[in-house]
């Protein structure tokens, strides 16, 4: 088993699910790395709701993966990553009003057309 056939894998399991419409586990599948480590999946998601997203996917996805890649002892570890709290992550949140100053700050017919509406900020 190699780390190509692992993603070949996969790939065809997100198109599969995206066949059927399973737009949210898609994109967990696509957004959270995963890396093989022996006969272990190693699978890093970024939140529980992820987790537990996967968690109920685990039986299908491991049968998938073990049927695709010949290897019927491959195993999956989902495990959240570990986030450094001390550290600012780089999300900033704003009041309403920083939002549109901030909308308006890179369209400024934004305030125009707030104006033309008779719209309050409240």
């Amino acid at each position: 088993m190699t780390a190509e056939g692992l993603k070949l894998a996969w790939d065809l399991f997100v198109e599969k699910q995206r066949v059927h419409k399973r737009v949210s586990l898609v994109s967990t599948l696509k957004m959270c790395a995963y890396e093989l480590k022996g006969n272990v999946v190693c699978f890093r998601v970024v939140n529980a709701l992820q987790e537990a997203q996967l968690d109920g996917e685990r039986t299908d996805l491991l049968n998938h993966l073990r049927k695709e890649v010949r290897n019927a002892a491959l195993e999956l570890s989902i495990e959240i990553a570990a986030s450094n709290e001390g550290e600012e992550d780089g999300v900033t949140y704003f009041s309403e009003k920083e939002r549109y100053q901030k909308m308006v700050d890179k369209n400024p017919t934004l305030e125009e057309l707030r104006k033309r509406l008779d719209l309050d900020l409240d």
